[in-house]
Formats: structure tokens, sequence, C-alpha cells
């Protein structure tokens, strides 16, 4: 694979470093994983999945969708949350490979 000109890695570094930035949150972290999970959820049942208070969870809600983490839909009133694909929906994969598989026997004994 061909190196990249400096410059054109530096912009990259940076690309790379806000989106990590982005996710790198305890709370962003867990509502990625719940929508990794069930594939699209309200702002109703995220709260509830979080325990975050919806404010608190809209201001989260608003950073990765600005940052292309999540996509949202409206449904009448309601807003459906859900993981974008791509690099965020990559990088949980590997996360969840590594820190979640499912046979993890830590989390039975907790």
């Amino acid at each position: 694979m061909p190196a990249l000109p400096i410059a054109r890695m530096e912009e990259k570094a940076a690309e790379v470093a806000d989106f990590l930035m982005a996710a790198a949150n305890r709370n962003r972290l867990m509502v990625l994983c719940h929508l990794a999970e069930a594939g699209e959820l309200t702002v109703n049942e995220l709260a509830g999945l979080v325990r975050l208070s919806q404010p608190a969870l809209s201001q989260h809600l608003a950073r990765m969708a600005e940052e292309g983490l999540i996509t949202a839909r409206a449904d009448g009133r309601r807003r459906f949350y859900a993981l974008s694909q791509g690099p965020v929906s990559d990088l949980l994969a590997v996360l969840q490979k590594h820190f979640c598989p499912p046979d993890d026997t830590r989390a039975a004994a907790e």
C-alpha cells in the first residue's frame, strides 16, 4: 500500500481523532452499543437503557448525529435513532469482539 503524503495523513489523523472523540464517552458508547444491538430505538427507549435524563441524552444524540455516528428518522412525533453504517458500525464490531464477546463469563460472575 503506498504511503499517503504527509499533509493528507495529517488531515486523516485529525478526522480520525474527531471521530474517536465523538465516540469516546461512556454514555455515548452505551447508546451506540444499544443501537447496534437493537437496530433502532426512540429517545425514551434509549433513556431507559442508559439511565440518562432526556435532556442529557438529547445532547449526546445531537453530538453523535452531527459527527455522523447515528442517523435519525421521524415517525409522527417520535424520532427513531439508528447506528450509521460504515466506520462506527465497524468499530463497534471490533470493540464487541475484544471487550464484550457473547461467551464472556465475567458478566455472569458479577
